[in-house]
């Protein structure tokens, strides 16, 4: 892409033009054998980054490696219905001009991505990244706060009372006492915060194992 017209060309002539269009964008769905021989030839990655796109880790990470970045994103899968997880992964390969990405299956902003690319709103390889999370994160948000309202009603119902009614109802004559005290707070001490609501209902699944178990 130079001077703010993007068009799409084939993967030898993107990289033939790195170097003089403002920015490339090389993708693959898939990174196997051939894929691999391509961007370790045409491509002129080293092997260190080839094989971090072809990596099947799918960890979110952020290495940077001999000024550009291995960046590793998780987003909605553009097909959740034949996605037990619901997330997929993509690999990327930032540095000055261009971008290399591989993805095993569709993730969905990447559509949103590569439209923002023809409208010729992705200027750089800074623009494609920030976008790309953007977007994963427009998609996840919907999913974030309704988490986060679970969670926050969980910790209404584990309230001391109702923690104790239901250990006395499964275990006849048993004061898990130990575990009532790290579920219970007065009202105007408990904090609605998720990241809170996460510890301590962690805390909780923890002792109540205990508790069974003992």
């Amino acid at each position: 892409m130079a001077n703010k017209a993007a068009s799409a060309v084939t993967r030898d002539e993107a990289t033939s033009a790195r170097g003089t269009a403002g920015f490339v964008w090389v993708h693959f769905d898939d990174c196997d054998t051939e894929a691999e021989e391509w961007l370790n030839g045409p491509g002129k990655l080293v092997d260190l980054i080839v094989s971090a796109l072809a990596a099947t880790e799918t960890r979110p990470r952020v290495d940077a490696i001999d000024g550009g970045a291995l960046v590793n994103l998780r987003g909605p899968d553009a097909d959740i219905a034949t996605n037990p997880d619901m997330l997929s992964s993509i690999h990327i390969w930032v540095a000055k001009g261009c971008v290399f990405t591989v993805t095993r299956r569709d993730l969905a902003a990447l559509d949103a991505v590569e439209e923002l690319i023809r409208d010729g709103k992705v200027l750089d390889s800074g623009d494609f990244v920030a976008l790309l999370a953007s977007e994963i994160t427009a998609e996840l948000d919907r999913d974030v706060a309704e988490l986060g309202n679970t969670l926050v009603d969980c910790e209404e119902m584990v309230c001391g009372r109702h923690a104790f009614g239901r250990a006395s109802n499964n275990r006849q004559n048993a004061q898990p006492r130990h575990w009532l005290s790290l579920v219970y707070e007065s009202p105007a001490d408990r904090a609605r915060k998720a990241g809170r609501v996460r510890c301590r209902l962690a805390r909780t699944r923890r002792s109540a194992a205990s508790w069974r178990s003992g």
